[in-house]
This record gives structure tokens, C-alpha cells and sequence, in this order.
């Protein structure tokens, strides 16, 4: 009888060691969690499949560089609505210099030209867009605003050279460093040749509405 109590004490008295070991080997430090203890722990290695550590790759913490002073300048110039002809040629801060000057000629903003800008929705520069871009030729900008405006040539005829049109003839505008020249003074001074008139006839899908209002003519 005594044999079999204290069989059975060492029994339990086996088996309370292994549940004592057991928690050691779960948690370490005698049961207590490195929290517990007052440690700290590391962050998990991020693994890719292969479970090799992945390095973060520089840039890649989510922000954002900041502009530069020319990305600043660029971004500010197309929310005005400028840009359309960029990839033509016509840079925006060009765009923008000639809108103006076409406003200004026009005697500036009319009451009316505020109120439909307004319902619009839209800027100076797309209230007043520039419609055709036709190239620069010799530091010589020339554009087109929409036909039936003021001072509308009748027609445009360089020796034996014409612009056909179908209806309303183009509104070209020669831009240069802040100012309009007439075309036909420009060609007549050689200040744009006879290779640029065709050019600029021959230029004709750069429009906003792609459409060709006008092709070369010879006569």
C-alpha cells in the first residue's frame, strides 16, 4: 500500500515538473513576457517568399520630394489652363505672355467677358486660348485665335503663295518678345522666307479643335 502512494506521488510530482518546464520554455525568463520583464522588442523583419530580410529601397517611406522652384513655376502655369501646345513647341510661359497681350490689345476685360468667364468656369487663359499654333520661325511665334475676331485679314497672299480657307479666313497672330508683327511686313523683310509661309500653311493639325482651317495655296 505504501508503495503505491508513493508511486503515485512521484507521478505527480513528475508531471508538475514537466507543466513548470513547459510554461519556462513558452514564455522564457521564468514565465514572463519580455514586456513583463521591462525589455523591449524588436521589430519583425520584413521577408520576402524566399524568407530572405527585405531592404527598403531609398524614397520608399511614402513621402512626397518637394518641388523645385522650376517644378513650382511649371505646375502653377498649367492650372491656369496653359500647356495645350506643349508638346508642339509652345512653351506655356510663352502661352501665356501672348494671351495677355491679345487681352490687352482687345482693351481688357469687359464686364461681360468676367460674367461668362464666371458661368465658365474658367480662366483668362482658357477664356482666351490661343486655337492654332503654327510653329517659331526665327524667334517668330505664330498663332491663331478664333476667325471672325477683330482685325481678321481678308486673305493672305505671299507673291505666289496663298492661305485657302473655306469660310472665315485665320486671325494669325507673329509674336516676338512681348510684341504682334504684321506677316506680310515679316516676309517682305525677310525676316520670315518664303520656306516659312509654306510651313506655316503646311503646319495646320496643331489646332485646338483639330481641324484645318486654311492650307497652302500656290498660285
Amino acid at each position: 500500500m505504501k508503495d503505491k502512494l508513493f508511486l503515485g506521488f512521484a507521478i505527480l510530482l513528475i508531471a508538475g515538473l514537466l507543466m513548470v518546464a513547459c510554461q519556462i520554455d513558452d514564455k522564457g525568463n521564468n514565465g514572463k513576457t519580455p514586456l513583463e520583464q521591462g525589455g523591449e522588442t524588436e521589430d519583425p523583419e520584413i521577408k520576402d517568399p524566399s524568407g530572405e530580410p527585405v531592404e527598403e529601397e531609398p524614397g520608399e517611406t511614402g513621402e512626397k520630394e518637394p518641388l523645385t522652384p522650376e517644378e513650382e513655376e511649371y505646375e502653377a502655369l498649367k492650372k491656369l489652363g496653359l500647356g495645350f501646345f506643349e508638346e508642339y513647341g509652345l512653351d506655356m510661359e510663352t502661352e501665356k505672355q501672348i494671351i495677355e497681350l491679345w487681352v490687352e490689345l482687345r482693351g481688357g476685360l469687359s464686364q461681360m467677358d468676367e460674367q461668362r468667364m464666371l458661368e465658365l468656369g474658367k480662366t483668362l487663359y482658357e477664356f482666351f486660348a490661343i486655337i492654332g499654333y503654327y510653329g517659331t520661325y526665327n524667334g517668330y511665334v505664330v498663332v491663331q485665335y478664333s476667325p471672325g475676331n477683330a482685325h481678321a485679314i481678308s486673305g493672305y497672299l505671299f507673291d505666289d503663295i496663298g492661305y485657302a480657307y473655306s469660310t472665315t479666313p485665320p486671325n494669325l497672330k507673329v509674336w516676338k518678345d512681348g510684341e504682334f508683327f504684321d506677316i506680310y511686313a515679316l516676309y517682305k523683310q525677310g525676316l520670315l522666307t518664303r520656306e516659312d509661309i509654306i510651313n506655316i500653311g503646311e503646319n495646320r493639325s496643331q489646332t485646338r479643335h483639330g481641324r484645318a482651317v486654311f492650307s497652302v495655296h500656290f498660285l
